[in-house]
């Protein structure tokens, strides 16, 4: 008796330690059970009134016969009911088929009651309008239409969709039409909201207030909205708190960024704190962004992970601030107008894995601490007339490096790279694009391990003498290589391998002997200002397009 129980005891542990494996079994069961009744007949013909108003000449919809519509492809039913809960009709399925729907959507549709999930994006509705019925929808909490090439307004009945979570209507709208945003304040229940392309310049005086009443709102999508008026000020509600996303790209606003108030109060209030993506780029935005970095990182624990304010007209120096965005990934802040050096506190960035601060004025200095991001994948400095030594501690634990681009079209070199030849690199790059820096004046012999490179700039970098053998022996397959404007001798041998689509710059160096004779692949060849001789080669002369 007592080992039974001790065994009963067991058994019981066992099953109470498993439930979730035990629950699956059962569910995989009662799943297998449900099919056998094969779907809702009223529903099935439901489906197959709307398939009558698709076009569908890939044949999408060929698996819509027989009986069990739950079968039919695109179609998801609910395990125990058997009712239609899921329509997924997107132009390209998970598994990689592909399928352009188009025609009119049938009010049939409506007979789904249970119908939660709706995606019809990206295929071609040929500028027909959004169905009003849809937000009878009453059920629906996806509503994905996006790039499916509706035309005219949005219909204010989607108003009427109170349970919606996803809705996802970007691009592809008529252009002649402008939308307003009154009907928004009825989905009390939305996440996710991305109205990209659509025209709101009839919202444009009230877009904030419109959407700061969905206190559910996660996700906030506005690119290209034509909003135009950014207010000075940004209102405190419940959905400045709770927003993970903010993207209001593309919008012109021509002002300067937000106040924030009261710094203080906004701390208090963890205002911001749950933000993961601020995108603000391309907006004519001007001023300084110290006291909107100083919000970010002035939570006890940063979310942000992508901060892009690029193709603004931001100014002033980066504040030491940056350094407290602890988890951020991707920095964006190229094409503006700051000056100064990169802040030394950029090393405290340990997720950083994009560095984007191309063209801007910025004459300051890159600091040493770079060099301690691991994650780092790509720095992007190009077009900054920086100053100072770069050398090898700024590259030192850079294990993740990808793409390292310091490209400048002016001639004045300000920028001076001292490499130890004995160096080699912890990274592998991809791509290398470095003009007008001093690297010279031998070939910077660290390239030797650089097996994965696909595209190489050097130019007018003070390289002098020949490139090593080992250099042409890496067995690269570049789309790029410029080594114009130094002062490189030598014959140029045919081994090179180049990819559809290449460009190659050797102007302005001292090259000799025999045009090289490389693959049609590429397309642009630039030997202007050299020794070399000989006879053209018609290979070279069939694939000039002079």
């Amino acid at each position: 008796m007592a080992n039974n129980n001790v065994f009963i005891q067991l058994l019981f542990l066992i099953i109470t330690s498993s439930g979730f494996l035990f629950h699956e079994i059962i569910k995989v069961g009662s799943c297998q059970g449900d099919h056998q009744r094969g779907c809702i007949d009223t529903e099935k013909v439901a489906l197959l009134k709307f398939k009558q108003g698709l076009t569908d000449p890939s044949g999408r919809l060929s698996s819509w016969v027989g009986e069990d519509c739950c079968k039919w492809r695109g179609v998801v039913c609910n395990n125990r009911s058997g009712h239609v809960i899921k329509l997924t009709l997107r132009h390209l399925d998970s598994d990689g088929t592909e399928g352009e729907l188009g025609g009119k959507i049938s009010p049939a549709l409506l007979h789904l009651k249970y119908l939660n999930y709706l995606d019809l994006s990206m295929n071609n509705f040929g500028g027909i309008p959004i169905p009003e019925f849809i937000g009878s929808l009453e059920k629906l909490r996806y509503l994905n239409l996006s790039g499916a090439s509706f035309g005219g307004p949005i219909p204010p009945q989607l108003g009427n969709l109170s349970s919606l979570h996803y809705l996802d209507l970007k691009e592809y709208f008529d252009e002649s039409s402008q939308d307003d945003l009154h009907w928004i304040s009825g989905l009390t229940s939305l996440r996710h909201l991305n109205l990209g392309g659509v025209d709101l310049s009839q919202a444009a005086a009230y877009w904030l207030q419109a959407v700061s009443k969905i206190s559910s709102l996660l996700e906030l999508h506005l690119p290209t909205c034509a909003l135009a008026d950014l207010p000075p000020s940004l209102p405190f509600s419940s959905l400045i708190t709770s927003l993970s996303v903010i993207d209001l790209s593309n919008n012109g606003f021509n002002s300067t960024i937000p106040h924030w108030t009261s710094i203080e109060r906004l701390r208090n209030m963890g205002s911001l704190c749950n933000l993961k993506t601020l995108i603000l780029s391309q907006n004519d935005l001007n001023g300084e962004i110290t006291e909107l970095i100083d919000v970010l990182s002035g939570c006890n624990s940063s979310r942000l992970e992508t901060l892009d304010l690029g193709f603004n007209d931001l100014g002033g120096f980066l504040p030491n601030s940056l350094g407290k965005l602890s988890n951020v990934k991707s920095l964006w802040l190229w094409y503006n107008s700051f000056v100064g050096s990169i802040p030394s506190t950029i090393g405290n960035l340990s997720y950083l894995e994009e560095l984007y601060l191309s063209d801007n004025p910025m004459n300051g200095t890159i600091p040493e601490t770079l060099g301690g991001l691991s994650k780092l994948v790509a720095i992007e400095l190009s077009e900054n007339p920086l100053t100072g030594v770069v050398t090898e501690a700024h590259f030192s634990n850079l294990t993740s490096l990808k793409e390292f681009s310091n490209y400048r079209v002016t001639p004045r070199v300000s920028l001076v790279f001292n490499i130890s030849p004995e160096w080699i690199p912890p990274f592998k790059l991809s791509l290398l694009r470095i003009r007008s820096c001093q690297m010279g004046p031998k070939f910077p012999a660290w390239l030797r391990n650089q097996t994965e490179l696909t595209s190489v700039v050097l130019s007018n970098a003070g390289i002098s003498g020949t490139i090593p053998e080992w250099f042409w022996k890496l067995d690269l397959h570049l789309d790029e290589l410029d080594i114009g404007s130094n002062n490189l001798g030598g014959r140029v041998p045919n081994s090179m391998k180049f990819l559809p689509g290449a460009t190659v710059d050797l102007e302005e160096n001292n090259f000799q002997g025999p045009l090289p004779l490389w693959s049609s692949n590429v397309t642009r060849l630039n030997l202007y200002d050299n020794f070399f001789s000989g006879p053209i080669p018609q290979e070279l002369v069939k694939e000039c397009p002079c």
